[in-house]
């Protein structure tokens, strides 16, 4: 009679299935969570976009609609540094670090820029409805880095 050997523990073969199927796993969370983070930057973006619309307009709901008024949105206009933008409690910074700001246009219209963003993010951001828009926003390049120009109406 032939003894029967039972071998324990696993092959090499399985080990390596076991951490192709680990690394397949991660590589799929990762793209996941990317996405995931491009899209919460997108949306806090839109939030605080429609912040500083709303703000420009109600500050300037009256007659006077000055060009010069709203070079100073991003600027400092006190002594101790506060912008109009933070005295009325929104955010300078956009989520990819870069800044908001907000450019005239007319005496019915002004931009807001998103400043600092790299290509893809803004063309990402063009083909984005931005919520009361005049025209398609466009990208403008500044020091190697992109500016999303959005175009709004009192």
């Amino acid at each position: 009679m032939k003894k029967v050997r039972f071998e324990s523990g696993r092959s090499m073969v399985e080990m390596i299935g076991v951490l192709a199927v680990m690394g397949l796993i991660t590589a799929a969370a990762f793209v996941f969570i990317q996405s995931n983070m491009a899209s919460s930057k997108r949306s806090r973006a839109s939030d605080e976009v429609g912040a500083i619309v709303t703000a420009v307009r109600e500050q300037n709901s009256g007659e006077q609609k000055n060009l010069g008024y709203y070079v100073g949105w991003s600027a400092k206009d006190d002594s101790n540094g506060t912008t109009y933008l933070r005295r009325l409690r929104i955010s300078t910074k956009n989520p990819w670090g870069g800044d908001y700001s907000v450019r005239g246009s007319d005496n019915k219209n002004f931009f807001v820029v998103i400043k600092g963003l790299a290509s893809g993010d803004c063309d990402a951001l063009k083909t984005k409805a931005w919520s009361g828009a005049v025209v398609t926003p466009t990208c403008e390049t500044q020091n190697g880095k992109k500016n999303l120009l959005i175009k709004y109406s009192f």
